[in-house]
């Protein structure tokens, strides 16, 4: 199992790799599962992200040593096949990725009924344990960033979703961890921290919702960003929940989840107006305190 859904990690390996080696054979086994197929040509540019050029006895080695860290299937093939004169690419057989279970579990989720999505997505969710490819050198990965910015996306989205249909079924505590699943991947998203707070005011728990708050405040300080202003339409926990017909082709867009094409930027909700790179590192003047923000987004209650 190839992990990427936080730290990097590669699991329930049936062979031995050196402890000197395990760093990039790690990153090669990731880029292997995500891009099946991959030339000779893509593998330098991981071996070589500078732009250097790769000695392909280099190449070779590093491959071996994923070939033999992998080991051999009940079959007594290898897991990374070598490569023959008519294979496209080099390819993994039978090696699972969580980022991949978690597209084909949201992918699904999205043409049954709401019954059963629910406990897709929040099987979607349960292999999230941070930041994307988190615990890594910053030396190793650039070919990572899109990934990253995709996973975030979806994972955001699709965790938000979820709270959205525990707090309108009443389920104060599906709803804490549905938020709190995304927060694990980019806490700085906004709307997670508003489901967390209804959550919290749903059971009750206003010790917690202090606690939160100030985790957001925080946050914000350190970052230099203001709350948004605006308060969100109120929520209703006693809401009837809505009945669940499938909903129509399965696009993410037709269940209540942008599509991650649309590339939402992560900090628009939680910067200032005018707010841009340059200034990101410079705190802006706040029309009011956090906590004056977040206790307006739950007058409504």
């Amino acid at each position: 199992m190839v992990s990427i859904l936080g730290p990097v990690a590669v699991t329930a390996t049936r062979g031995t790799i050196d402890s000197n080696s395990r760093t990039r054979a790690m990153e090669l086994a990731a880029f292997l599962v995500l891009h099946p197929s991959a030339t000779a040509l893509q593998i330098d540019e991981v071996l070589s992200p500078r732009g250097g050029l790769t000695n392909p006895k280099t190449r070779n080695t590093r491959l071996r040593d994923v070939r033999r860290w992998l080991g051999l299937d009940d079959t007594g093939q290898p897991y990374f096949r070598r490569m023959t004169k008519h294979a496209e690419g080099h390819r993994l057989v039978g090696v699972e990725c969580d980022w991949i279970q978690f597209q084909l579990l949201h992918d699904v989720a999205l043409q049954v009924p709401r019954d059963q999505g629910q406990g897709l997505l929040r099987r979607a969710l349960e292999p999230v344990r941070g930041r994307p490819f988190s615990g890594v050198s910053p030396t190793y990965y650039s070919w990572a960033e899109p990934i990253v910015e995709d996973i975030n996306d979806k994972v955001v989205n699709t965790s938000s979703l979820l709270a959205i249909w525990y707090l309108e079924a009443g389920d104060g505590p599906g709803a804490l961890w549905a938020a709190s699943r995304g927060l694990e991947a980019a806490r700085e998203r906004e709307e997670l921290w508003r489901h967390r707070f209804h959550a919290l005011a749903l059971l009750g728990d206003h010790t917690g919702l202090e606690e939160a708050i100030q985790r957001l405040e925080t946050l914000l300080t350190d970052r230099g960003w203001a709350m948004e202003e605006k308060p969100p339409k109120p929520f209703t926990c006693c809401k009837t929940p809505a009945p669940n017909p499938p909903p129509k082709g399965g696009r993410d867009s037709q269940a209540g989840i942008p599509s991650s094409r649309s590339r939402p930027d992560p900090g628009t909700a939680t910067r200032p107006p005018g707010h841009s790179q340059h200034t990101r590192d410079h705190a802006q003047p706040r029309r009011s305190s956090p906590s004056s923000a977040v206790r307006r987004c739950l007058r409504a209650r």
